[in-house]
C-alpha cells in the first residue's frame, strides 16, 4: 500500500472513530435534554444515558437472568499446528509450547447477564468480559498487561444446571501461536 493510500485509510478510520466518540454521552453526567418526556423503559441497573449510549453504539444488550452467579474451573489447551497460509506468504507460525496445558478460569455473572472474570495459567494472566444470555456464555479475554506479548481469545460455553462446558480459542497478537481447548466450570 502506498504511503498516500495508507495515510488516507488512517485518516478515514480516525474520522469514523471520532464521530462515534462524539455521539457518546457521559454516563455519570447530566441526563440529555428532553429525557423526562421520553417513554418509560424497562428497569435497568445502568443509568439511562449509559443504556442509550450502548444501544446507539450497537453494543450487545444483556438479557436479565435475574440472579447473579459465580463459576470457576479449569481449561485445557493445545497447539493448533495446521494453519493454512496463502502460497507465497512469508509469514510462518511460531513453534513452542507456550499457552498449552491446564489453567484456571473464574467468572462472575451479574443479574443483568454481564460477565467478568480472570484467566490464569498458560493463557493468563488475563481479564474476561462477556455476556450470559439464557444458557449461552460468550466472552473474550485480554491481557492484564498488554505489553507482555501474551494470549488474547474467546470463550464459548453452554450452562447446564450448575455446570458450564465449552471451548476456548486464543492466539498472540501477532497470531504466531494459536491455541484451542475445552473448559469445564462449576457454580461456586
Amino acid at each position: 500500500m502506498s504511503p498516500s493510500r495508507l495515510a488516507l485509510a488512517s485518516f478515514t478510520v480516525a474520522l469514523a472513530l471520532a464521530s462515534v466518540a462524539c455521539k457518546k454521552s457521559d454516563p455519570d453526567g447530566p441526563a440529555p435534554q428532553g429525557s423526562s418526556s421520553a417513554a418509560p423503559s424497562a428497569p435497568s441497573a445502568a443509568p439511562s444515558s449509559a443504556s442509550a449510549t450502548a444501544s446507539e453504539a450497537g453494543a450487545p444488550s444483556a438479557k436479565a437472568t435475574g440472579t447473579a452467579s459465580s463459576f470457576s474451573g479449569k481449561y485445557t489447551t493445545e497447539a493448533v499446528t495446521a494453519i493454512a497460509v496463502p502460497e507465497g506468504t512469508k509469514w510462518k507460525g511460531e513453534e513452542g509450547t507456550e499457552g498449552t496445558g491446564e489453567g484456571t478460569l473464574t467468572l462472575e455473572a451479574a443479574a443483568d447477564g454481564r460477565v467478568t472474570g480472570t484467566v490464569e495459567g498458560p493463557l493468563g494472566p488475563a481479564l474476561v468480559e462477556g455476556l450470559l444470555e439464557g444458557d449461552s456464555l460468550t466472552a473474550s479475554f485480554r491481557r492484564k498487561d498488554p505489553a507482555d506479548n501474551g494470549f488474547y481469545g474467546t470463550i464459548l460455553g453452554k450452562v447446564a444446571g450448575d455446570k458450564v462446558e465449552g471451548s476456548v480459542a486464543a492466539s498472540r497478537g501477532n497470531a504466531g501461536l494459536v491455541r484451542t481447548g475445552k473448559l469445564t466450570l462449576s457454580k461456586k
